[in-house]
Formats: structure tokens, C-alpha cells, sequence
């Protein structure tokens, strides 16, 4: 991710670091797709995206989500890496 990309996801997910809530975790949720490719040996655009995503979150820290952000990212049977990227 190139560093504009890295200024937004901080901005918008900035509030969101003091949330309390531990199960709302933005690594968990992108871990749980993660391995969802690993268990079907998938390595295409998706993945690769994840794999970004959670480098990016990681080099920023272990931020945490609101719990309306985390159910309309990380619920349901969609990709939340690629859900995060498109509310960016």
C-alpha cells in the first residue's frame, strides 16, 4: 500500500483505538478470512489484499472497531478485507 493508502486507513480507523471491545478486533476478523484461503489453497487478488491489509493494521497496531463498523465488515458470508477497502 502505497502511503496516501496508509493516511486514510489511519484516519478512519483512528477513533476506532479506543474501543473496548476485544472480540471487534480488525486482525481477527482479516486472521479468520486468512485462513478461510489457507484451508482452500487460495492465492489470488483476495488474498493478496488480506495479506496487505494485515500488514498494513499490524505495522499501525492492534486498532479495534466500533461495533457497527465490525458487523458491516467483518459479519456475513463476504470478504472483509475487500468490504474494509471498498468504506474506505
Amino acid at each position: 500500500m502505497n502511503t496516501f493508502m496508509k493516511t486514510i486507513t489511519f484516519i478512519l480507523l483512528l477513533p476506532t483505538i479506543y474501543a473496548q471491545d476485544i472480540e471487534n478486533s480488525i486482525l481477527r476478523c482479516l486472521a479468520k478470512e486468512e485462513n478461510y484461503y489457507a484451508k482452500i489453497n487460495y492465492t489470488g487478488p483476495n488474498y493478496k489484499l488480506n495479506q496487505d491489509i494485515i500488514a498494513e493494521v499490524t505495522a499501525l497496531g492492534n486498532l479495534k472497531m466500533t461495533t457497527s463498523a465490525y458487523q458491516a465488515i467483518c459479519r456475513g458470508d463476504a470478504y472483509p478485507s475487500l468490504k474494509l477497502l471498498e468504506m474506505l
